[in-house]
């Protein structure tokens, strides 16, 4: 999706109070990075009645892996100013997607 034009990514999830804690920012913050544009994940509030416990802690990343808004894990409306040129920027200092060698990356069916 990045090489098609994309600067955002959303990731809707639910990981369990095991994961949630060891990978959820960590993944966020790696598809950031490998990607150089922002992810949001976005995860259910506490909901005591449920017998399924999500982590919650919705969060938003910029392409330099920095956590620029976060939910706890209560219900919360996360706003925070994303700043498409940042996307732009970083290609220019780390051109990562610039000098990816698209002949190495072949979808065959």
């Amino acid at each position: 999706m990045t090489l098609k034009g994309a600067e955002i990514l959303i990731f809707p999830g639910e990981f369990n109070l095991t994961t949630g804690p060891l990978h959820w920012k960590l993944l966020l913050q790696a598809k950031a990075v490998d990607n150089q544009i922002f992810t949001i994940g976005v995860s259910t509030s506490l909901n005591k009645n449920q017998s399924y416990q999500a982590y919650r802690h919705s969060l938003i990343v910029n392409p330099l892996e920095k956590i620029i808004a976060e939910a706890n894990s209560e219900e919360e409306l996360l706003i925070a100013e994303i700043d498409l040129n940042e996307i732009s920027i970083v290609r220019k200092k780390l051109p990562i997607i610039k000098n990816k060698r698209n002949n190495l990356y072949q979808l065959k069916y």
